[in-house]
């Protein structure tokens, strides 16, 4: 019996030596390669062909969503330096119309006082006429 328990025990140990490498290795093996795709998809993308049209479709729609904010932002831009130039020539207009109201204002107070001047000597010239006349007639009359 002791030599039928020895056999016993040695070929169980050896069925556990042969199962090591397939009960160790192969998960490993199945780790490493799981690990070694994962690294290939990080560096070089995936590898399934419409994993890799997905990934190119979502690339050119995102490009095109950056270039339409891009044209929205431009346009956007554009619009304001627009408003700006506009508001600039309101401005300008506004300013001339105010300048020219004032030198129109300044013109016919220019005239009025012109016009007042004028009077002043008419009247002035009038009232030595009337002096003049006068003192003929005082000088005529009692002369």
């Amino acid at each position: 019996m002791p030599g039928g328990v020895k056999q016993q025990i040695t070929e169980e140990m050896t069925e556990l030596i042969e199962d090591i490498p397939q009960a160790v290795v192969k998960p490993v093996a199945d780790e490493v390669g799981k690990a070694v795709e994962t690294a290939q998809q990080s560096v070089f993308g995936p590898l399934d062909p419409q994993a890799i049209q997905q990934k190119q479709q979502a690339e050119a729609k995102s490009k095109q969503e950056d270039q339409a904010r891009i044209k929205n932002v431009t346009q956007f831009i554009e619009d304001l330096k627009k408003q700006e130039e506009l508001s600039k020539q309101k401005k300008q207009m506004e300013a001339q119309k105010n300048q020219q109201g004032e030198m129109e204002e300044q013109e016919e107070e220019q005239e009025k006082l012109q016009q007042k001047a004028r009077k002043d000597e008419s009247f002035k010239e009038q009232q030595i006429k009337e002096a003049q006349t006068k003192s003929e007639r005082k000088g005529g009359v009692g002369g």
